[in-house]
């Protein structure tokens, strides 16, 4: 269950910023995250163990679901979707296109994963913790 980085392009990067397809960015509320953790990375990182069946999760340390990346899936959303709208706002493209990027490869991941509804669930809810 390996996702190859998708191509960005000029449309999609509208459709991320201006649609906001396919992500509910207007249902989001405010998740408390530290500035200094990149979220994103963490995610990638949890996929990853995940994907070779090295991801254990609870007190009891079973062996994660898919379902278990869904809190830092969100935690990850709404740090990238922080950094697209900071970077439109200062004007920075490039800062802006990687987010965008970070962002398409995050739903193509939660897709594969047969997850994105759960995501959307727990999006609306504020469930990062």
């Amino acid at each position: 269950m390996i996702v190859k980085a998708p191509i960005i392009t000029f449309e999609t990067l509208k459709a991320i910023t201006i649609n906001n397809e396919p992500s509910p960015f207007n249902h989001t509320q405010r998740l408390q995250l530290d500035s200094t953790m990149n979220y994103f990375a963490i995610f990638q990182r949890d996929l990853y163990s995940f994907n070779n069946n090295a991801l254990y999760v609870g007190p009891d340390f079973k062996p994660a679901v898919s379902r278990d990346l869904i809190p830092q899936a969100v935690k990850a959303f709404v740090q990238i979707q922080s950094r697209i709208q900071d970077a439109q706002s200062k004007g920075l493209h490039a800062a802006h296109l990687r987010a965008a990027l970070d962002y398409q490869v995050l739903w193509n991941n939660l897709t594969t994963l047969g997850i994105e509804e759960g995501f959307r669930a727990a999006l609306k809810l504020g469930l990062g913790q």
